[in-house]
């Protein structure tokens, strides 16, 4: 086991080399950007390509890395991509035009379009659901700090030595991460059968061209000219194209069909919002700093430094709460502070002292670190393990490409207005408009991401409220909704089993709890009492021997293939196709099994968590399965462990969080009828 561990860590180290650098290469170009148009004699809409620009290209060859992380190994991906980015990098440093530089960042962009998402997946091949969010703050901390850090590295190497030696140091940098590639990171061999489709690409990169291209000449032409609303028109209806096509493939470029998984598109989406302002502000500032108040490009990315800190330290920690309390918080803090943090920025002018700035975008750093990596990893953990490559990838495209749409957005904005009222203004203006966007996301984050009803624990004056408000259990079940869907997750000697038969007799409907064993054990071909009493326990059991024997040198291979599977694995795929085949049939109810998790999006599920107090648990172990009064404790523990485990492994969320449920009750407090009644209440409100 330690030597899986260690072989884990190696690999995860390696690629995240790779992302540290292109990550790092996304807003290098900030800090020297004043130097850049003064020495090209540009203006800062066309400036902001440079940045825009490599993010866009990132964007549109992200797509690919989910069909070409199943067909070539990860070896010869890194190596080939940080071939490409060492390529760009030396052509930049010596490019005597801005047509050339920006030649230059598009063939790096190509190369970091697959660094970037592979510590991504490695990542979620890896680790194991609850280990995620720790491993993903680790991955945040190198590719989340880099472009915060990127200002302040390239502002000081810019002043000290000129903007050309920014790549000279990528370049030594990236061959580094090729001879540690070459001498240690393991090579396996791919089997993955189909072809990369090339319209997809094509129609991929013109829409997004396309729109980049327009919403960047809306500031400098207007809405109304043909350079702008030509090529936003095109992207459009190439973007449209790409999408039908995905969605009419066997093998498509990028999985759309994730996005009918309502966390994962949520995230998305807030992930959108969130980055493109990050980058916005990242690209304003500078240019405030240098150009409007005449500092140097050192002092521009000083005044950066401690928001970059912020996200660096506090990454791995917003990772460890992710895997606690769940996102919903988190998001919350993160927007509230990136909202407020820029809406001060807006009332920014030429007298206001560097300290306030420095403040100002330390506390929206705060905001960023809470957003990005904990919303990723909690939108991708939502999605089923086979498409985890294809969340990544499509997930890092959407954020990529519409991050870059909307920075270019505000810079359009920044551009449009100081035309009236001058560059201060314009600045201004940006920083509004970014605010109002932040806005709009932290609404749409408090009413959508709101974890559902969750009774909580009912108390006892409730439940006597509850007992006189409920309808009789023949009324309900006269008056049951068409498709009705209960799971209900109990701990061990809670009495949910009784509770849960007693509500689908008072419904009428089927009830699976051993039923679901005998279905189980066909898919898997393993006899019913094997799986009656090692389904939950496997879990815990073999988890060690599991992970050690996924060696590292066949992690990317067939990782999620049945043929490859442990047995805890292929139990726990097993009963999920028959529990996703019994919701579909019609009403029931469904006792433990994760069948909460599985069925999450399944419309009319009710979700209930059955708790209890320890005496009356253990009197009831002790009356119904005739276990000794001594050993009641100890078997009442490990059973509630191992199906806490088994929960937290396969579904990424703690078992008996109120806010994964829409009702928990107390047995004790509320009785089984009691319980009944609620739940049949529940039934009738939805």
């Amino acid at each position: 086991m330690e030597k899986n561990n260690g072989n884990r860590k190696l690999i995860i180290g390696i690629i995240i080399i790779g992302a540290f650098i292109s990550s790092l290469n996304q807003t290098v170009m900030t800090a020297s950007l004043p130097r850049i148009m003064t020495e090209f004699g540009i203006t800062a809409g066309i400036g902001q390509w440079l940045t825009t620009g490599y993010l866009l290209f990132m964007g549109v060859m992200i797509p690919c890395t989910g069909y070409l992380m199943e067909h070539f190994s990860s070896k010869k991906l890194y190596l080939v991509s940080v071939s490409l980015f060492f390529v760009g990098c030396a052509a930049a440093a010596f490019s005597p035009n801005v047509y050339l530089l920006l030649l230059a960042r598009v063939v790096q962009a190509l190369g970091a379009g697959i660094l970037l998402p592979l510590p991504q997946v490695v990542a979620f091949r890896l680790y194991r659901p609850e280990e995620r969010g720790a491993i993903m703050g680790i991955v945040g901390l190198t590719t989340g700090f880099a472009p915060a850090f990127g200002p302040t590295f390239a502002g000081w190497v810019a002043d000290a030595f000129g903007w050309r030696s920014i790549f000279y140091i990528m370049c030594v940098l990236a061959a580094f991460g090729i001879i540690l590639a070459l001498l240690k990171l393991p090579d396996e061999k791919m089997h993955s059968d189909g072809k990369l489709d090339m319209l997809s690409v094509v129609m991929s990169t013109i829409g997004f061209c396309g729109l980049l291209t327009g919403v960047s000449n809306q500031g400098n032409y207007g809405f109304s000219s043909p350079l702008t609303f030509g090529p936003l028109l095109i992207g459009i209806v190439c973007v449209a194209l790409f999408a039908i096509r995905q969605l009419r493939l066997s093998t498509p470029l990028l999985e759309l069909r994730i996005f009918k998984n309502r966390n994962f598109t949520l995230g998305t989406v807030l992930l959108i919002f969130a980055y493109g302002s990050m980058l916005s502000v990242s690209t304003l500032l500078p240019i405030y700093i240098q150009n409007l108040r005449h500092y140097s490009a050192t002092i521009s990315g000083l005044v950066l430094l401690p928001g970059a800190l912020f996200l660096a330290i506090l990454n791995p920690l917003c990772g460890r709460i992710l895997d606690k309390k769940g996102p919903y918080l988190l998001s919350l803090a993160g927007l509230v502070l990136l909202g407020g943090a820029t809406f001060s920025l807006s009332f920014i002018g030429t007298k206001t002292p560097l300290i306030m700035i420095i403040i100002i975008y330390a506390f929206r750093m705060l905001g960023v670190v809470a957003l990005l990596q904990p919303l990723q990893t909690w939108s991708v953990n939502s999605v089923e393990s086979k498409f985890v490559a294809h969340g990544t990838a499509l997930m890092n495209t959407v954020r990529q490409v519409g991050g870059s749409i909307i920075s270019a957005l505000l810079v359009a904005v920044m551009s449009a207005s100081a035309k009236t009222g001058g560059d201060m203004k314009g600045i201004q203006t940006s920083f509004l408009v970014t605010s109002v966007i932040v806005l709009a996301s932290l609404i749409a984050c408090a009413v959508l991401m709101r974890p559902r009803k969750a009774a909580a624990v009912v108390t006892a004056e409730s439940s006597s409220t509850a007992e006189s408000a409920a309808p009789s259990m023949q009324g309900m079940s006269s008056k049951q909704a068409p498709h009705i869907i209960i799971t209900i997750a109990r701990e061990y000697g809670s009495g949910g089993r009784e509770i849960g038969l007693k509500a689908a007799q008072a419904l009428g409907i089927p009830f699976y709890d051993r039923e679901l064993i005998a279905m189980e054990a066909r898919v898997c071909g393993l006899p019913d009492d094997y799986v009656e009493t090692t389904d939950e326990r496997i879990s815990l059991r073999n988890t060690a021997w599991d992970w050690a024997a996924q060696s590292y040198g066949v992690f990317e291979t067939h990782l999620f293939d049945t043929g490859n599977l442990s047995e805890a694995d292929r139990l726990y795929h097993a009963q999920q196709r028959v529990i996703q085949q019994i919701a579909q049939k019609g009403s029931c109810v469904i006792i433990g099994r994760c069948a909460d998790y599985i069925l999450r999006d399944e419309p009319g599920c009710l979700r209930i968590f059955i708790c209890s107090d320890p005496t009356q648990k253990r009197r009831r172990i002790e009356k119904e399965y005739g276990i000794v009064p001594e050993k009641a404790d100890a078997v009442m523990k490990r059973k509630d462990s191992e199906r806490a485990f088994h929960h937290k492994r396969y579904t990424g969320q703690t078992w008996g969080r109120p806010s994964n449920y829409h009702m928990v009750l107390n047995s004790t407090l509320l009785g089984i009828d009691g319980c009944v009644r609620l739940i049949l209440e529940g039934v009738h409100q939805s």
